[in-house]
């Protein structure tokens, strides 16, 4: 029986919230931004609702302009994001998944004020401890980084290393190829941390038997 070569995603596909997510996210990660902002401009929507991103679509689109150098546009497609995240809290005003929307954008907007006051509301309100020893969410290690953080950012990191589940979502991969974490990689405890995800994906693998 011939095995089916995967050529990519099919038009109906780029439709689909997951689809067009996953399609969008591989060109970020190749940093080709037009392919990257095409891709979402297939989805008919201005919010994504999936597991893997629920939020609105022009916050990517923002991150993908942001990546291409064009600050202006980035910060227009961002400040867009925001009206349409706060018009959603008016209905559902302690919404997390909103409510982490808000705080992205203000990261990505520079507005270090009013993202500290949100971080640290968000952070109290979930009961979160960034100086204890359970792992946290990754968006925590994201605005940490955001402010400058970044021995908190990595020490986040690496306590999702040693859950069981960090290959949701800090792959050695992702680590190492996502924008999200460019101000991290002069940092020589990052590169550890990329080290210990390969190890621990590898160790992982379980050998084939004949």
């Amino acid at each position: 029986m011939r095995k089916r070569r995967w050529t990519g995603f099919r038009p109906p596909d780029l439709e689909e919230d997951r689809g067009a997510y996953f399609a969008f996210y591989v060109e970020y990660l190749r940093r080709n931004v037009d392919a990257a902002i095409a891709r979402l401009s297939a989805v008919p929507r201005d919010w994504l609702n999936d597991n893997w991103m629920t939020g609105p679509k022009d916050r990517l689109i923002g991150d993908a302009l942001h990546l291409g150098g064009r600050q202006d546009a980035a910060k227009a497609m961002w400040q867009q994001a925001l009206k349409t995240v706060e018009a959603r809290l008016v209905a559902e005003p302690t919404d997390r998944t909103l409510l982490f929307n808000r705080i992205l954008l203000h990261a990505d907007l520079g507005d270090r004020t009013e993202l500290q006051r949100q971080f640290s509301l968000l952070l109290q309100m979930d009961g979160y401890d960034p100086a204890g020893e359970v792992p946290l969410p990754p968006w925590v290690a994201r605005i940490c980084t955001a402010l400058g953080r970044k021995s908190e950012a990595i020490r986040v990191i690496a306590l999702g290393l040693k859950d069981e589940r960090h290959a949701v979502y800090y792959t050695a991969a992702r680590l190492r190829l996502d924008p999200e974490w460019d101000s991290l990689r002069d940092e020589p405890a990052f590169g550890q941390l990329i080290a210990a995800a390969q190890a621990a994906e590898k160790s992982a693998v379980k050998p084939v038997t004949p």
